[in-house]
């Protein structure tokens, strides 16, 4: 029995590593790259090109050790359907950045959840311009493409 379970972690564990959508990061490597995200967004002279900082749905958004608090209280949650619900009220009374937005839609297992949080939250996004991010989350083509019309027909010019 033991060799079972072994033998089905490695095979989850291979799974996982396939998937387009996964992907494995160390618990150093994300600190990290927040730790960059953070300090190139706060000091908005230092962007990269690939950034940019127009106005949107919201004036101020959400620090990183706020967010921080945030994200983990929606790891805690066991049940995805609260866990979504969860999310769409911290989206709905907080001003987040797409990176943010992109981060929490990786804690969902099921597809369909991340697709329904990302265009809940699309309209509230600080920085609009950059929410393509949020398409690495979807594995589906069919998704793919239900975000970038929805983000079209939402598009304030």
């Amino acid at each position: 029995m033991r060799n079972f379970i072994k033998a089905l972690l490695v095979i989850s564990l291979f799974s996982l590593g396939a998937c387009k959508s996964a992907k494995l990061v160390t618990q150093e490597e994300q600190a990290l790259l927040d730790a960059q995200y953070e300090s190139n967004f706060e000091d908005r002279e230092m962007l990269t090109p690939s950034w940019s900082l127009e106005k949107g749905a919201c004036e101020s958004p959400l620090t990183e050790l706020s967010f921080k608090n945030g994200f983990a209280m929606l790891t805690k949650e066991k049940s995805e359907a609260k866990r979504l619900e969860l999310a769409q009220k911290i989206a709905d009374t907080n001003c987040l950045t797409s990176y943010q937005n992109s981060r929490i839609c990786e804690l969902f297992e099921q597809e369909n959840n991340r697709v329904a949080y990302a265009i809940f939250a699309y309209t509230k996004v600080f920085d609009a311009q950059n929410y393509y991010w949020l398409s690495d989350q979807l594995s589906l083509l069919s998704n793919k493409k239900k975000l970038e019309m929805y983000i079209q027909e939402n598009t304030k010019n």
